[in-house]
């Protein structure tokens, strides 16, 4: 997800229209690029044991990224903001949900 995002935000700024929504998505693009780092290339072991120094800033991070772009819907009208917002809520709420119950 964070290829399109990033795509959507390059072509925004070649065109000289930029506006939060391509921020949103330039700061999502950023935090999946991290995620594969951390996950995928030097395959850091931070969920157990947790290590909250990489846990938490990967977990904020992300919980930020996919909020601007929830919120970067307002514009699209009242509607899209309301989807896009309750599934960001749902979200981090069944996340919460899963790890309370030892989930990862």
């Amino acid at each position: 997800m964070g290829i399109p995002a990033l795509t959507l935000s390059l072509r925004d700024i070649s065109k000289g229209n930029t506006d939060f929504a391509t921020w949103a998505n330039m700061g999502y693009a950023a935090w999946a690029l991290g995620a594969t780092l951390v996950d995928h290339v030097f395959k850091v072991e931070y969920r157990d044991p947790v290590r909250p120094e990489i846990l938490i800033p990967y977990v904020t991070g992300y919980y930020l990224a996919i909020g601007f772009q929830a919120a970067a819907q307002y514009k699209n009208g009242l509607t899209p903001w309301a989807i896009a917002g309750t599934a960001c809520v749902i979200n981090v709420a069944a996340s919460f949900y899963a790890r309370a119950k030892g989930a990862d």
